[in-house]
Formats: C-alpha cells, structure tokens, sequence
C-alpha cells in the first residue's frame, strides 16, 4: 500500500485524504518519502530550528531554556542519534 500512497502524494492526487489514511493506519513510509509524507514528528535543523508534531508548529513556552534547545540541537552533531549520556554531557558543557 505505501508505494500507492507515496505515488499519489508525489502527483498531488487526493493528498489530504491519503494522509489522513496513512495517520490512521500508522503506515511506514518507504526510503523514498516524499515531503508531504504525513510524519508524526518533524525536526527541522537547518536555518530555524523548528519542530512540529502531526504537521503543527510546537511552540516553546517562555520557560524553555537554552539548554533545553541545547540538548536538542546537539543531536544533530552526534553522528546518528545512539551517543552515551557522558558523550551529550561533554558536548553540553563546551
């Protein structure tokens, strides 16, 4: 069923609806997703850092801190994601 979605979401057939489907049925998408693939969460690292959740903007409270974005955005310099608590520690600190 993927490739179908992913067909009509690259030809901009129903795109609404096949997004709808794939969110109810918590479809995986294929290597090859297009953007408008309806992923849960996105992050978006480079120019603004931004995050949404089921296509929504998350927006931060006035309580967030730095190091909150901190953590975060170290991420995307740690290689693929599986780094050891001391590994994000020594990052934070400098």
């Amino acid at each position: 069923m993927p490739p179908m979605f992913t067909l009509a979401l690259e030809e901009a057939i129903e795109v609404d609806l096949v997004q709808e489907v794939i969110r109810m049925f918590r479809l995986k998408p294929p290597s090859y997703a297009p953007d408008t693939w309806p992923w849960p969460v996105r992050i978006f690292t480079l120019g603004r850092f931004k995050v949404q959740i089921d296509g929504e903007n998350l927006e931060f409270s006035a309580q967030a801190t730095a190091q909150d974005f901190a953590v975060i955005e170290s991420n995307r310099g740690l290689g693929d994601g599986t780094c050891r608590r001391g590994t994000m520690r020594c990052a934070l600190a400098g």
